[in-house]
């Protein structure tokens, strides 16, 4: 048995770029492929991206070689590492050296033609080929000739470059594969006269022909010896010679055959008898598209079903094979796997192994018979939309053929008997069923189901002659009949008709539910391998095959009742992996994304792959949005869902309601929504009614309270108050320009909503607005991206002119920058910069999916109406096609780690630079183990990060083993570390202090000889030997303000690199808890637009230093004395309000002084500013905050922070 497995390619056409891997690398019409014979590299002529493509051995990651070809179609690698190449289009041959990477032609390109080529010893590039395509190249391990086919002859070109015809015959018409022997035996294939042929060099007689002598095309089998007249080709290409036998890409016909020379047969090796989408010896149960499975029946004990429509499925010990039929209609369809019909309407199966299958759609409109013993096919009749038989085999048979205009046809051993004319307004598709007349000798009867109002019984008597019964049985939708048992049924339910007093017992599905004296019934699925009474059913079609077994055929997938219990046996139940999902929403912080997909919720666990359903996929038929029955039904397609991280719940718009969801217990109540209709505000939730459709929902994550945007109204619904009150309204129309909302703004109709705080956003088709509150009456609208005109405009513009297509979903991050996913594009406005920029997706037409791996080119089908992010790596999840969730993330380089606040990658602790690369700490490289004497970490150069138990400058000090604890002082500080303080100290008498100019400074400013450091922001007590601040000199007070001086001073232990130093005195412990908070206040913070705290010191004196960095450019108070232009002040206001909105949003931290003289100048220049925010002395979070304090600098509060 040969086995096929895919060595490169996607299965779909295209380019997506070099660097991915063999699987994940999209081709174009591969024509040719060649193996380095020197390190196994495959080489393909990838036609219609006209490039040679390169498959690694090593690596399988596919690159192309750089330089320009026209629709190439052949391609040999040497093992002399030379690759020879047919540019088609350019009607060259070229080589190219791999070691030196050069490219040459050595034939075409020149100005002899015609039977001007028949010298033979002309220069190769004096010649003008044509269409030259397959190559081989015979080599002896020094010199090359390389043959080749072109239009009409093989000709070859020597290691001199010389030119020769090698077939002396008569030109031939489309010569096209090639393969030479040592022996000068030259194998050759024609597509346009489908004939395989070998000559020897220099010679014109044919010696071998294989194809039809009309050179017609065609397909006949296997097991036919070569000389035979039978053995056709389609299409002939490429040809090698492996073992004795000539392999031969056979085309048109969709399959590999196999010449062997040694016995003379013919034979298909792989591909041509099947052509199957899915593949064959596969289990049942794998994946399938809607609607694919149907028509099951029962042949010697084993189970068949028709796939797709055109495609007999056999199941045999788990596995399936194709008996019949083909997913498209191919040229030649003589053996029963290669037969197509376009759409199977009905079969029916005889004990003989006789198969009639009925096809509804033209060309193949009528009867057909398979005897799936022999693989015998032929048309029966060319009509038929209904068939039943009364029999075991055709030759002694009664059948019963129903037309499409409701007449019977009767055959009686395969010869025609009559048509039955009457009552055919009673005769449809629903089925019918034959079955012997017990009470009248030789005579049938014929029972049926008309219109979901009828059941009739013809009784047709041996004269030929028919007599019509019929009884009004309402409300069913199917009928089928087995050994004289009778069942019909409708979508939810099967039940067993007795025909003598009309009685149904219901045997299988859920019986019906009354809700306030209405009816309603219980479709879809509940799991598997369950009592068949107690489970949820949605049947199309039944077939039985024992008085105990039956079939139950769903919308794609087939279920089998047997023993009392339903299992499936064929198809995709609705709990199997995602198949047409409506809406998601992530739980970021157990990393799991919930979803709604075939009417269940189902959960996709992100660290385990696994995808579970949570509900059964159930719906109420007739809908009603009101029921709760006690079981959740997720039927109306869902338009919003989201995960609340304020209470972990699961808030869904389902139709006209909004349900509360808990994942954990599946405890389910509805919220919000007594019907449909427009919403009415200063109500409850359970008092309002919503919209069916086109509403979507999002949560302010600080209180747990819910947004609800319609097509023009965006109302809130409180938690706490279960209150609906109205946010904004709008008016239909799109001509609005930003200003203050009234009932008259026409911003579009909404498709969208995000909270970011005290932020609303919402899309319109082809834009991003927000919701400013100026107070508590006045709303304004604002433009953040798009316009109202629908397009593409280009990437990295100007997020307020930039064109949006149609705004599917968006999510905003924690720094502002708002994901949007953009017709088939996924783009992100930076608010830090202003800019919309694409991150992923291609704009096409008819986008296809085109694999993972492809980065930026990755083409996405459609999106759903949510996006989730994950602010620890910076990933986005999406759905694609409501199919598929995929995951975007960024891939920084070693050593670094994407940074989502600036969306750049930044490099880890102990390396720097642009690549990133390990820094060194006395010499030593921060990734090898011995830096900092093996005891710590490199964090900065020359910096070591000890390791508990050691310090000193490179860790190289031991801290002694005994501490006296004879008085232990714990204090608990803002930031995570913990001073221990001996109150017993020695002084070191021999520690020099560092030089301070005392005409400048007053030495009690800054730490003296008794300050020894008690702890540090690297949480280690320094030796008694040791003077932590010798390593500051030129230390000048630059500052000083209520709460302590700053000096400016060199630090030696950064290169002398000028520091900001800041010295704050502390009475107590209980002070230094307060004072702390700036330390730790910064230490927590990660912003450009914020001072950096390079390190701090607790000494025994009671002094806290912090170490910052020092800017030269001062701070903005300079601008009080000189100009300032338009440009400068709108950066210094845009950086400004970012590090605030950073340390509000993520810190929850007020600044409280925000003056000129706290904001200093890092960079300037003329266009051109950055700036940072330093003393957060008086910072306090939110919950510490009192109404009635006061801090901060007169002159420089803000009026609204002022205590009247």
């Amino acid at each position: 048995m040969s086995i096929v497995e895919i060595y490169a390619g996607f299965g779909l056409s295209g380019f997506n770029g070099d660097g991915y891997s063999n699987l994940k690398t999209l081709f174009n019409t591969p024509t040719s492929i060649s193996q380095n014979p020197l390190n196994g590299d495959l080489y393909i002529a990838d036609t219609l991206n006209d490039k040679i493509r390169m498959v690694s051995n090593s690596t399988k990651l596919v690159s192309s070689l750089q330089y320009s070809f026209n629709k190439p179609q052949g391609v040999f690698v040497t093992k002399n590492g030379n690759i020879y190449i047919a540019d088609t289009g350019n009607n060259l041959i070229k080589k190219y050296e791999i070691s030196t990477q050069k490219l040459s032609i050595i034939a075409g390109g020149g100005y002899l033609s015609g039977i001007q080529q028949e010298i033979d010893g002309a220069d190769g590039t004096s010649l003008i080929l044509n269409s030259p395509k397959s190559l081989y190249v015979v080599s002896n391990g020094k010199n090359e000739i390389v043959y080749f086919t072109d239009a009409d002859r093989v000709r070859s070109v020597d290691e001199n470059g010389k030119f020769r015809i090698v077939d002396q015959n008569s030109p031939q018409s489309n010569l096209f594969g090639i393969f030479v022997t040592e022996q000068g035996e030259i194998y050759t294939s024609s597509q346009t006269n489908n004939f395989l042929q070998m000559k020897l060099s220099k010679s014109s007689e044919t010696k071998l022909f294989i194809g039809s002598s009309s050179f017609s095309s065609g397909y006949s089998g296997d097991l036919e010896e070569y000389s035979s007249l039978n053995i056709k080709f389609y299409e002939p290409s490429s040809l090698l010679l492996y073992q004795n036998s000539i392999i031969i890409a056979d085309k048109s016909n969709n399959c590999l055959r196999m010449i062997n020379l040694q016995n003379r047969m013919v034979s298909t090796l792989s591909g041509g008898i099947v052509n199957h989408p899915y593949g064959e010896n596969i289990s049942p149960l794998k994946m399938y598209e809607t609607g694919n499975v149907n028509y099951p029946f029962m042949y010697k004990n084993e189970f068949y079903f028709v796939e797709k429509l055109n495609i007999i499925r056999k199941v045999s010990n788990g596995k399936m094979t194709t008996v019949f039929g083909s997913d498209r209609l191919l040229t030649y369809s003589n053996i029963p796997q290669r037969i197509y019909l376009q759409q199977i309407r009905e079969l029916h199966c005889l004990e003989s192994g006789e198969l009639l299958i009925l096809s509804q759609l033209s060309p193949n409109l009528g009867l057909y018979y398979l005897n799936m013993e022999n693989g015998n096919f032929s048309q029966l009749s060319d009509y038929g939309e209904a068939i039943s038989v009364i029999g075991n085999s055709l030759a002694n048979s009664s059948i019963y053929i129903l037309d499409v205009n409701g007449y019977f046809h009767y055959y009686k051993n395969m010869i025609y008997q009559q048509t039955i004319i009457p009552f055919k307004s009673y005769f449809s598709s629903y089925g019918f069923c034959v079955i012997p007349n017990y009470r009248y000798p030789n005579s049938t009867s014929i029972f049926g189901y008309y219109g979901q109002i009828t059941f009739y019984e013809i009784i047709h008597y041996s004269n030929q002659s028919f007599q019509l019964y019929s009884r009004d049985l309402p409300g069913y939708t199917f009928f089928s009949c087995y050994e004289g048992k009778f069942y019909i049924g409708m979508t939810s339910k099967l039940f067993e008709l007795n025909i003598e007093n009309f009685s149904l017992n219901r045997i299988a599905g859920l019986d019906s539910i009354n809700i306030s004296n209405a009816s309603f019934e219980v479709v879809g699925y509940s799991g598997e391998d369950i009592p068949v009474m107690e489970s949820a059913l949605q049947i199309q079609r039944v077939d039985c095959y024992e008085p105990t077994k039956i079939l139950l055929t769903g919308t794609n997938y087939i279920s089998q009742v047997s023993n009392g219990n339903i299992s499936t046996i064929a198809g995709l139940n609705p709990s199997v992996g995602i198949q047409i999902a409506s809406s998601f929403a992530r739980d970021p912080l157990n990393k799991v994304i919930y979803f709604i997909d075939t009417k269940s919720l189902k959960k996709y666990d992100e660290k385990t792959g696994i995808t579970t359903p949570l509900s059964p996929s159930t719906i109420m038929v007739p809908y009603t949005y009101i029921y709760e029955p006690n079981f959740l039904s997720l039927g109306y397609v869902a338009s919003s869902m989201i995960f609340s991280n304020f209470d972990r719940k699961i808030y869904v718009k389902e139709a006209c309601r909004v349900l509360r969801i808990d994942p954990e217990t599946m405890k389910f109540e509805r919220i919000i929504g007594k019907g449909c209709g427009t919403l009415t505000f200063n109500v409850k939730g359970l008092d309002t009614t919503l919209p069916l459709s086109n509403t979507y929902l999002a949560v302010n994550e600080t209180n747990g309270d819910l947004f609800i945007a319609t097509l023009f109204i965006i109302a809130k619904y409180e938690i706490s108050t279960q209150m609906i009150t109205r946010v904004a309204q709008f008016t239909f129309g799109n001509d609005s320009p930003d200003g203050p909302i009234t009932n008259q703004t026409k911003p579009g109709t909404i498709t969208n909503i995000i909270i970011q705080g005290s932020s609303i956003y919402f899309s319109t088709a082809t834009s991003v607005k927000k919701i400013e509150i100026m107070s508590e009456n006045e709303l304004y609208l604002r433009t953040i991206a798009g316009t109202s005109d629908s397009g593409y405009s280009g990437n990295n513009l100007p997020a307020g002119i930039s064109l949006l297509e149609k705004i599917y979903a968006m999510k905003q991050k924690r720094n502002g920058d708002i994901i949007i996913l953009d017709s088939t594009l996924v783009r992100m406005y930076e608010k830090e910069t202003g800019l919309l920029v694409d991150i992923a997706g291609v704009r096409l037409e008819n986008p296809k999916f085109n694999g993972d791996g492809k980065g930026t080119y990755t083409s996405f089908v459609s999106f759903l109406t949510s996006v989730e992010y994950e602010e620890s790596d910076g990933s986005i999840f999406l759905f694609d096609n409501r199919k598929l969730i995929r995951k975007i993330y960024p891939v920084c380089g070693e050593n670094s780690a994407f940074n989502s606040w600036n969306n750049t990658c930044v490099c880890l602790e102990g390396f720097y630079g642009s690549n990133c690369q390990p820094i060194q700490c006395n010499g030593t490289l921060s990734s090898n183990s011995n830096v900092c004497n093996g005891n710590g970490q490199c964090v900065q150069t020359n910096t070591c990060k000890c390791n508990e138990g050691f310090e000193g400058e490179f860790c190289q000090i031991k801290k002694a083993s005994s501490v006296d604890t004879s008085t232990v002082l714990i204090i608990s500080i803002v930031v995570p570390i913990v001073v221990m303080l001996s109150l017993k100290r020695k002084k070191n008498k021999n520690v020099e202090i560092a030089k301070i100019d005392t005409e400048i400074i007053e030495l009690s400013d800054f730490p003296t000889e008794s300050s020894r450091i008690i702890s540090s922001s690297m949480g280690s007590v320094t030796s008694d030997t040791e003077d932590t601040f010798s390593r500051y000199s030129n230390i000048t007070r630059i500052g000083q303000g209520a709460f302590g001086s700053v000096f400016k001073a060199n630090d030696s232990k950064k290169g002398n690199q000028i520091k900001a130093v800041k010295i704050v005195k502390f009475e107590s412990f209980t002070d230094l808890n307060s004072i702390m908070k700036e330390a730790s206040q910064l230490s927590n913070i990660n912003h450009p637009n914020i001072i950096k705290v390079n390190d701090y010191f607790i000494t025994s004196d009671n002094l806290l230093c912090i170490d910052m960095d020092y800017y030269e450019c001062g701070d903005l108070t300079r601008f009080l004395k000189e100009n300032c232009s338009e440009i400068i002040v709108k950066q210094i206001l845009k950086q400004s309000l970012s590090a605030l909105k950073y340390v509000h949003d993520v810190l929850s931290i007020i600044h409280r002084d925000i003056k000129p003289t706290n904001i200093f100048i890092k960079k300037l220049s003329k266009e051109k500013i950055e700036i940072v925010i330093a003393d957060f002395g008086l910072a306090k979070k939110f919950q510490e905050m009192k109404g009635q304090s006061y801090v901060g600098t007169p002159l420089c509060k803000f009026l609204h922070n002022w205590s009247i």
